[in-house]
């Protein structure tokens, strides 16, 4: 399998460097979501051809990060850029596609984001910049291109949505960072089927099964105690089946994504699935908590020290009884730099955490992963423990004669 995702080993070499520049210097002083222009799309692995839903989103000139979300080869990604066929729905591109990308109404998802090209960013102390919620289509993935230095003093922040307790018939879960937790469900009348996570084998349905990295929905059945919860989400490694029941099936945990280390393919964290609530004396139920979403920053030079990026996956919740949902999985931070100053545990990637009810352990989510690329040096430590490679492509040599000489 072929790859173009900025390495000195890809098949075929990025040629673009660090962008254009086009947005100039960006200063964020005020909350709010970072720029994250998406569409759905679909094309087809040795073509140029990218045909996508929404016209008004790329131009000619674009440097994109095309992505496969759900089943087909799913967390697989290319960078590419267009050539023309902007603003229409049918996109020419520089490079021949190294995936097929699916999208439909069913389970396949892909989907294609403009690079927010710049020549400095700067986030303020005490500002936090949310990267905008996947929405089961587009969103959760923000992808900025830099010349000179992102310098970040505030938070990035790429976190999974907590699970919903709730006293409703159906707890839907929250809407922040990447793959959504399973609804939770209550039924006085009869059995409580709940829903997994959306995660890598499609979109949430009422099923124990795990669903690829997320974790499947409880069952309970109408008696005094009848409750269960969901399994966890599941990334670095496997999210854990749900941790109870009474006259019920627990969710099963999402599974293990193996060999990713260098995120040479990038994925949400696996969401959690829901749990079920049956006891004809309970009045709560809660959904799954939402996987984290997923970061690439590129610059010749990132600056975190005094900042944090967050891309941690959501917290479960506790319900009355034990109906609860899942905890989430941390995402995926894919930084690459000439020089990063990381700080100390200030870019993360966790699990989230567990629920508890009196003495009873929640089931565990699992982390994400965090890989750098880097031209010269790095400082700093992780959480998760950081992925760090030297690459060819971001030492300043390379750097000027990808830009012209500019850095």
């Amino acid at each position: 399998m072929g790859q173009t995702i900025y390495r000195d080993d890809d098949t075929d070499t990025w040629q673009y460097g660090l962008g254009r520049g086009t947005n100039g210097n960006v200063q964020y002083s005020v909350d709010g979501n970072l720029v994250a222009e998406a569409s759905s799309c679909y094309g087809t692995i040795n073509t140029n051809a990218l045909t996508v839903k929404n016209t008004s989103v790329l131009a000619n000139g674009d440097i994109v990060c095309i992505l496969q979300m759900m089943v087909g080869t799913p967390g697989g990604y290319e960078f590419n850029r267009v050539v023309s066929g902007g603003g229409t729905a049918n996109i020419v591109l520089a490079k021949k596609l190294k995936y097929t990308y699916a999208d439909d109404d069913a389970d396949n998802n892909a989907q294609v984001v403009k690079a927010y090209e710049v020549l400095n960013m700067t986030v303020d102390a005490g500002i936090t910049m949310t990267v905008p919620a996947w929405d089961g289509d587009i969103g959760g993935v923000a992808f900025y291109l830099g010349k000179k230095k992102l310098l970040n003093l505030g938070i990035l922040d790429f976190k999974g949505g907590n699970a919903n307790v709730s006293s409703a018939t159906l707890v839907s879960p929250t809407n922040k960072g990447g793959f959504r937790g399973g609804a939770g469900v209550h039924n006085y009348s009869g059995t409580a089927s709940s829903y997994c996570g959306e995660g890598t084998g499609g979109r949430s349905k009422v099923t124990t099964a795990a669903n690829g990295n997320s974790g499947g929905g409880a069952i309970a059945h109408l008696t005094a105690y009848g409750s269960a919860s969901g399994g966890s989400g599941g990334y670095l490694g496997n999210g854990e089946n749900g941790y109870w029941q009474e006259n019920g099936s627990v969710g099963l945990g999402g599974a293990l994504i193996n060999g990713n280390g260098e995120l040479t393919k990038l994925f949400f964290g696996g969401a959690g699935g829901g749990g079920a609530d049956a006891d004809t004396g309970g009045t709560l139920a809660c959904s799954g908590a939402n996987g984290g979403a997923i970061a690439i920053f590129i610059f010749d030079e990132i600056d975190t020290e005094t900042g944090y990026i967050y891309i941690d996956g959501g917290n479960a919740e506790t319900s009355d009884r034990n109906s609860t949902g899942g905890a989430a999985s941390g995402g995926s931070g894919l930084l690459k730099a000439r020089i990063a100053k990381l700080g100390t545990l200030h870019v993360t990637a966790k699990a989230g955490r567990r629920a508890y009810r009196s003495s009873d352990a929640g089931s565990q989510s699992t982390a994400g992963i965090l890989h750098l690329d880097y031209g010269e040096q790095y400082t700093g430590t992780t959480d998760p423990t950081l992925s760090a490679r030297q690459d060819d492509m971001f030492t300043k040599a390379k750097l000027q004669a990808q830009q012209g000489g500019m850095i």
